[in-house]
């Protein structure tokens, strides 16, 4: 609004709308209002902080409670953290892995099925260990977005004996994915080398490559 971009009352209207359905919790200790000013629409806000501490005080203490015999609250809060890491563990696999649902009647499609995304959740933790690192501000899955979009394209020519040349290439990575890749201290692969292939091909049948001399 400050820049001057949003003046429609009902698309400012539609924006706050999405910020309290994604903050449910925060949302009951705020004020706002949307109001026309000679200069145009003005939003103004601040929070309860009144309510919210009186909320505070009369929602009392956290207890936690468990069946082991074990007596120092330390380690009782090590394994309770490490309960939710297990949780989170599962809902990146359904989500950012999507190792569900199975669709397998067999029992060895289903172990592979469990397998690959195992193996998917492993990489995934791996760039997450090496973002903290390189890029804490980065998430895993805003990484494979951005480098998803670098892709490999390949660009056909018709010879005059028949035969057909493929010239694979990567494309440039954009600005923010050159930062992406530098940051991470990571580099594209060569790009590939030329491709000619015979003429006279089955349509369905396998592409013989031969040396791109012979052109």
């Amino acid at each position: 609004m400050r820049a001057g971009q949003w003046k429609q009352r009902e698309l400012i209207q539609r924006l706050i709308g999405r910020l309290q359905e994604r903050h449910p919790q925060a949302w009951r200790w705020l004020k706002w209002e949307l109001q026309e000013t000679d200069t145009g629409l003005e939003f103004t806000w601040d929070w309860e902080r009144e309510k919210f501490q009186k909320s505070t005080r009369a929602e009392g203490a956290y207890l936690l409670r468990a069946h082991w015999t074990e007596r120092d609250p330390a380690r009782l809060w090590q394994t309770c953290v490490q309960l939710t890491e297990a949780e989170a563990a599962f809902r990146t696999l359904k989500s950012e892995v999507k190792g569900r649902p199975i669709w397998h009647w067999n029992e060895q499609r289903v172990e592979a099925h469990v397998r690959v995304a195992f193996l998917g959740y492993c990489r995934w933790v791996c760039l997450k260990k090496k973002a903290e690192r390189r890029a804490p501000s980065l998430t895993p899955g805003q990484i494979l977005d951005q480098l998803g979009r670098i892709a490999l394209v390949e660009v056909w020519f018709e010879l005059r004996d028949g035969r057909r040349r493929c010239l694979p290439r990567l494309t440039q990575p954009e600005p923010a994915q050159a930062a992406l890749l530098a940051q991470l201290n990571w580099r594209l692969p060569q790009q590939p080398p030329l491709r000619v292939y015979a003429k006279d091909l089955p349509p369905t049948g396998p592409e013989v490559p031969v040396p791109s001399q012979a052109a």
